[in-house]
Order: structure tokens, then sequence, then C-alpha cells
């Protein structure tokens, strides 16, 4: 087997948490998806990232919404795989947002 081969997984997860204005909450099961990596000759190190943020709905409801996933890489790799973790949890996060908001019927503006 090369070094390439695939022999070893990881998994991101979503959470999604839901407050409504009559104070209701309820908290969606969290999402996972498996992410395959490549064999690794040694132990590797963990790169983790987790962001998360809560959006306004208006009308006094607010959606919570955290992304995290653990890579495993090499030492001298973890600068490029923390780099692309961030990446990674930031589109989740963002097309987490499109979608709460297109069923919501709100404004798709900046979240921030």
């Amino acid at each position: 087997m090369d070094k390439k081969t695939i022999v070893r997984e990881t998994t991101i997860t979503v959470k999604k948490h839901f407050k409504t204005s009559q104070g209701f909450e309820k908290e969606q099961e969290a999402e996972e998806e498996t992410l395959e990596v490549r064999k690794f000759e040694t132990a590797p190190a963990q790169v983790g990232v987790e962001y998360g943020l809560t959006l306004n709905l208006g009308n006094f409801e607010s959606a919570r919404i955290a992304v995290s996933v653990s890579v495993p890489a090499y030492a001298e790799e973890i600068e490029a795989a923390h780099k692309w973790a961030e990446e990674l949890v930031t589109k989740k996060v963002m097309d987490q947002v499109v979608q709460i908001r297109a069923a919501k019927g709100t404004p798709s503006g900046s979240v921030f």
C-alpha cells in the first residue's frame, strides 16, 4: 500500500439549535459526515477546528449553528491542515445559514 491509500476516517459534525419567540427551544439531531483521510505511517497529530454562530431570524427567534472537525496530520502539515479545516467548517456554517434563512424566508444578508 502506498502512503496515499485511504485507510482512516474522520467526521465533521453539524449541530443546530433553534429558539422561538415563545421561548421554546429545539435542538436538531447532529448531522455527521464521514471524511476519508489517507494512510499514516506514524501516529499523526490531530488538528481540530470548531466554528459557531447565532443567527437572528427576526421576531425574537434565533438559530445556533456549530460545525466541528478534527483532522489527522503529520507535524509538518499542521498549518495546512488547520487552514483546510477552517475553510471547511466556515463553508459548512455558511451553507447552513443559507438553508435556514431560505426555510424561514428571511433575507440572506451578511451574518456579521
